[in-house]
Order: C-alpha cells, then structure tokens, then sequence
C-alpha cells in the first residue's frame, strides 16, 4: 500500500522521477527548474525526503529515489493521469435569448450593458426556480458556443499586453464557461426576463444562483494588473 505523503511531498517525488525518467539522473537545478522554485528550497525539500527515506541526495551529488520514494511517485503520476482523462457531462438548462447577434455587438462587461434578455429554462427544471423572483439579481453560468479554442495568453480590451487567460475574463478558456450577473426583472412561469445581459443570442445556460451580498461581496480586495485601468466603475 502506498504511504500518504503532503502533496507538496509529491509534487517533489514527482519532478524528481520525472527528471531522471527524461534525462537518467537528477539534481538540485533541475528540479528547481522543473517546480519553479529557489535552489535552497529544493535542498531543504530533500533533506525531509531523505530523513523520511524516500530520496537519497548527498551534498552536491544527485538525487535517486528510494524503493518507497519511487513506488509514491508512480503511484502519483498514475493517479494524476487518470484525472487527466477524466470527462464531466454538463447538461444545457436552457437557452439565453439576447438582441446580440454577434459576439462583436456585446459590451465588454454586462454592467455596461442596457440590454434586455430572456432565460428560457427547459420545462423539466422549471420546479427548481421556486422562490428565485425574491432576489434582484442573479449568476448565470453558461457556455461560450462561439469561442475559438484556448490560448493561454490573451489581449484584452483594456491593455495591449497579453495575459494569462485565467487572469482575465477572456471566453477562450480551457473549458469555455463563462459567468455574468444579471438583473432579475421579472419570472414568468419558465422564462426570466434580465437585463445587464451579456451574452450572444441562443447561448446554452448550464445553471443559476441567487446573487447574495453578504456572502459574495468582499472587502479589501486587489485588482491586481487592472488597477489604475480605467474600467468605467469607481474602484
């Protein structure tokens, strides 16, 4: 049975048997390389592994895996690979209706948007709207049926720099899902009228929740390489 290590442990065993499986050894460079980390970080990391028998690393030599230390990290390594191959069914709700017929008509964020749309949820959901025309505004979370594959970095409309998609609202994403807040006008039986809509007309939605502020505001908040832009809101 294979022994529970803290995952920074394994992503260590990790990085060292995949260093030697690619270039038949490893040392301390190499896997600061490969984790992105300082050299002495890595020397402290393995001076645990190698007390806790996993690693044998001697001062300014290489490093090897122990018998334990390399059935963890093969362990590790076939247990990532299955989440790798891992596939989620998401089932469409619904469908978004909006007057945006092309993704180049939609307003950069739905705040600037006076736009108004419907949601029409599929009859066999409608049920679990129950109680949602008590709150003013609403998440939609749906699918970018119009993005063009994933970038990592990405331009936005507010800097000519690129950036890690994940740190922006960019729709050519991994997993092209995308969230907006919306406000909840009125429900009609399986339709809810919104307004602040920012999505292109006929958009799979694929779930809603109520906008709370108590739970979802927050206070001392960084807007990290979007500060000082000129977004349009006061900060």
């Amino acid at each position: 049975m294979c022994e529970i290590v803290s995952r920074r442990a394994e992503e260590y065993l990790k990085a060292v048997y995949e260093t030697i499986e690619e270039k038949g050894y490893a040392r301390i460079k190499d896997i600061a390389w490969r984790l992105h980390v300082k050299p002495s970080t890595v020397v402290e990391m393995m001076k645990k592994l190698h007390s806790s028998g996993f690693v044998v690393h001697e001062k300014y030599g290489g490093i090897t895996l122990t018998l334990r230390g390399k059935e963890i990290a093969e362990a590790i390594k076939k247990r990532r690979a299955t989440f790798r191959k891992v596939k989620f069914e998401l089932k469409p709700m619904g469908i978004i209706h909006t007057p945006y017929k092309d993704k180049n008509e939609i307003p950069c964020q739905g705040y600037k948007s006076d736009k108004v749309g419907e949601v029409e949820i599929f009859r066999e959901f409608e049920e679990a709207l129950k109680d949602i025309e008590g709150f003013s505004h609403i998440y939609l979370i749906y699918y970018f049926h119009e993005a063009t594959g994933y970038k990592p970095l990405t331009k936005t409309f507010l800097d000519d720099q690129k950036h890690g998609v994940f740190a922006t609202r960019h729709y050519n994403r991994p997993n092209p899902i995308g969230i907006s807040i919306v406000k909840l006008i009125k429900r009609e039986g399986n339709i809810l009228r919104v307004g602040q809509v920012d999505m292109l007309d006929g958009t799979s939605f694929l779930d809603i929740t109520p906008y709370v502020p108590q739970f979802d505001q927050r206070t001392n908040v960084k807007n990290g390489w979007l500060t000082g832009k000129n977004i349009g809101i006061s900060e």
